[in-house]
């Protein structure tokens, strides 16, 4: 699984993603912004952001959520709620987790 120094992906199937953000464990001001900017995004159905832990629960569409343009609003999302990443690292990131979730041609 792709992971970010301080995100990590803890589970992933097509529509449900959960991660493990250490900057977010007991911090519910960080928490709450998370869920904020990230269930403003179209394509994430629901957000549930839990500080007592640090996890963050996405349910999404999975055929939209790595679209170019949900692609670049996600990029921006966590740009702004983790300004120690360079930006360039974030999108590499997302870029590694949609190539994971890319379809499989069925094998015959």
């Amino acid at each position: 699984m792709t992971n970010i120094e301080g995100i990590k992906v803890v589970h992933a199937i097509p529509g449900r993603l959960r991660l493990k953000i250490s900057r977010m464990r007991r911090n519910s001001v960080l928490a709450a912004e998370v869920q904020k900017r990230l269930s403003s995004i179209q394509a994430i159905q629901q957000v549930m952001a839990n500080p007592l832990t640090g996890s963050v629960l996405l349910l999404y569409d999975p055929k939209e959520i790595f679209s170019p343009g949900t692609l670049g609003l996600l990029l921006e999302a966590l740009s702004s709620l983790f300004p120690e990443f360079a930006p360039e690292d974030i999108k590499d990131w997302l870029d590694a987790l949609s190539r994971e979730f890319e379809p499989q041609a069925p094998v015959h």
